[in-house]
């Protein structure tokens, strides 16, 4: 399938059409079947510029040679030659308006084609010309990101094309070390972000079965509806199902835990807010240094924390460690004073929750970056 971009073989064309010109002016009117051929070669051309496949390229080609003997019996070449010259139609403008044809020809072609698809490779040229301009400034980016949503829409409201569209825009963004270091500070994305709304478990395929993720405020754990708990890689609620980890007593302060307990359980299986969970690794440092952990969901500079459905884990898991895995998160036996810090949260409002899609990142990255991080690093600041 040629679009515009193939026009550089015009200038081959053109040399080989004055080629054939100049040898036909050689030949013996009576030698017809060298000129038809000549004129369906050219014809060949015009009909591949016009997007027609190998089928209608040889009916092309059969009906030009079968056309130049009807026109040679009916008004015979030396007659139309006559005609032709008493309009002072010159060779020379013979070849434009085959040029000509072959333009146009492009012209629709890409527009069929652009009507159809989408040009990822033209929209990543213009994506990083307006990076090029933002000159690393965080809102400039996020603005350019914003923007990219509305250059790969979907083009329906089905589940596939909203994905295929999704991932493409995906595609896009990866090409930009900028932009995949910006999502990272305020999002915490990494290598194994699927972009479709789904954790990928932790060291297994893509094929493997995934848990729906949600991203969520960067609050500290003491935000109302959060419990959270310490666990070393000897804990023994490692073992356990992950309802007895909630009836487990947290470290985190909160007005009553068994209120905010019983919030969680109640909202387990709520569309809008559903009871989430999260797995992050912290190790720990020596003491008498500063604590690595920031008290907050996830690091100071993020905006947001990745979080997976809690309903899910608890019916598709049997401990707190296979729901660690499904969520993407380990021990690493090789490393040594790890903690796995666990949070629960029951969100309070629906704004407070985003499913994690490049779509959905791109389009709230804007607002994020204008906004200070929810975490407080000191207590009571």
């Amino acid at each position: 399938m040629m679009g515009i971009d193939e026009l550089p073989c015009a200038p081959d064309l053109l040399v080989l059409i004055f080629a054939i010109e100049k040898e036909n002016s050689r030949m013996p009117p009576s030698n017809r079947l060298e000129r038809a051929v000549t004129a369906a070669t050219i014809m060949g051309f015009i009909a591949q510029i016009f997007g027609l496949g190998i089928r209608g390229t040889a009916l092309s080609f059969v009906g030009i040679v079968v056309a130049y003997f009807i026109i040679d019996r009916i008004f015979g070449w030396s007659n139309l030659g006559q005609r032709l010259r008493n309009l002072k139609i010159t060779p020379l403008m013979l070849v434009a308006a085959v040029l000509l044809a072959i333009l146009v020809g492009a012209v629709l072609r890409q527009h069929y084609i652009d009507s159809k698809i989408v040009d990822l490779g033209e929209v990543t040229d213009n994506f990083h010309w307006r990076l090029r301009l933002c000159f690393g400034r965080e809102r400039c980016i996020a603005n350019t990101l914003a923007d990219l949503s509305d250059m790969v829409p979907s083009r329906s409201n089905s589940a596939a094309e909203e994905l295929f569209s999704d991932q493409a825009l995906g595609e896009v963004v990866r090409t930009s070390s900028h932009s995949v270091e910006l999502l990272r500070k305020v999002y915490g994305i990494n290598d194994r972000f699927v972009g479709a709304g789904q954790a990928l478990p932790s060291r297994r395929a893509f094929i493997s079965q995934r848990t729906p993720e949600f991203l969520v405020f960067n609050y500290n754990d003491d935000h109302v509806g959060v419990l959270a708990w310490r666990l070393t890689v000897d804990s023994p609620l490692l073992k356990k199902p992950l309802r007895d980890l909630i009836n487990s007593t947290p470290f985190n302060r909160q007005t009553s835990v068994d209120d905010t307990r019983n919030r969680i359980l109640q909202n387990l299986a709520n569309s809008d807010r559903p009871s989430l969970i999260r797995f992050a690794m912290v190790p720990d440092v020596e003491e008498g240094k500063q604590q690595l952990y920031s008290g907050c969901f996830a690091l100071p500079v993020r905006h947001r924390a990745f979080f997976s459905s809690l309903d899910h884990m608890m019916h598709n898991t049997a401990t707190v460690e296979e729901a660690a895995d499904l969520s993407g998160y380990e021990f690493n036996q090789q490393e040594s004073n790890q903690h796995m810090y666990i949070f629960v949260f029951a969100p309070a409002h629906v704004t407070e929750v985003i499913v994690p899609t490049w779509r959905n990142l791109l389009t709230g990255v804007t607002q994020d970056v204008q906004i200070p991080p929810a975490c407080r690093t000191l207590r009571g600041n």
